[in-house]
């Protein structure tokens, strides 16, 4: 019985650990007061959003300052580091709550509505990774301690 319960402890280790390890946590990229990336000047002072004295207007292979450019793998925002968001959103949906633009880094903002990327059923988190997989595998890891509780009671019932 220790075997069962020492191999249980080690399933539910394992798994949970992998949970954490495919997490990946963005880097907090800041920008100059009036600016939602590092391409163009800030809307507040006039300066460069990139903190030199020339701003960069746009980067080849972007459609937008959020994620890498498609032909040189560089981040979008002009920034070291690709931004997941823009400033004031918390998804690529609706519009910035400190600048109004559309928070996809377009000219036109996407609704809820519109994503066609969503399946039946399935929240949309904006966590991205292996979430399915990482839930289905805490559900098996549960299933698997229930029926190895019944096991158990059953066992004490037919050994009483």
């Amino acid at each position: 019985m220790k075997k069962i319960i020492l191999f249980l402890f080690a399933f539910i280790f394992v798994f949970t650990a992998s949970a954490f390890l495919a997490t990946k946590v963005h880097a907090a990229v800041t920008f100059p007061n009036g600016c939602s990336s590092a391409i163009g000047y800030s809307i507040t002072s006039g300066l460069p959003c990139n903190g030199t004295s020339s701003a960069t207007m746009a980067i080849i292979g972007c459609a937008s300052p959020i994620g890498y450019s498609i032909t040189s793998g560089i981040p979008c925002s002009g920034a070291s580091e690709a931004i997941p968001y823009l400033a004031g959103c918390t998804s690529t949906y609706g519009y910035s709550t400190m600048t109004s633009a559309p928070c996809n880094g377009t000219n036109v903002a996407t609704t809820i509505y519109a994503n066609p990327n969503t399946t039946p059923g399935f929240p949309t988190t904006g966590t991205g990774g292996p979430t399915l997989a990482i839930a289905l595998l805490l559900l098996l890891t549960v299933g698997l301690i229930i029926i190895s509780g019944m096991a158990y009671a059953a066992r004490q019932k037919n050994a009483a």
